[in-house]
């Protein structure tokens, strides 16, 4: 049950306050805000999660790309010494791109 429902479902209804307004038993507003303020750190650390495995993909991204330009340039392939062709497609390069990725 969330802070708000539990408001809501304990509301006097038989007491007339102004503007729709409720009124609560204290007990149950002082659990309804420490409830309030649980759900709010909770959140906090589901996003600190899911930022962190977000950053560390990208690192994991960017180390892989970084990678694969140096075997790129150091490729033992015979295409890099053509002017006209680069290391995209010889069999080397296909290897290590697979090694990466298990």
């Amino acid at each position: 049950m969330k802070a708000k429902e539990l408001i809501e479902n304990n509301s006097l209804t038989d007491i007339e306050v102004t503007a729709g307004q409720t009124v609560v038993f204290t007990e149950i507003a002082l659990t309804a805000i420490n409830m309030a303020l649980e759900e709010g750190a909770n959140n906090l650390i589901e996003q600190s999660v899911t930022n962190g495995q977000k950053k560390y993909q990208q690192g994991m991204d960017f180390m892989k790309s970084k990678a694969i330009e140096s075997f790129k340039q150091n490729c033992p392939c015979w295409s890099r010494f053509q002017q006209d062709r680069k290391c995209d497609e010889c069999t080397w390069l296909k290897e290590f791109c697979n090694k990466l990725d298990e």
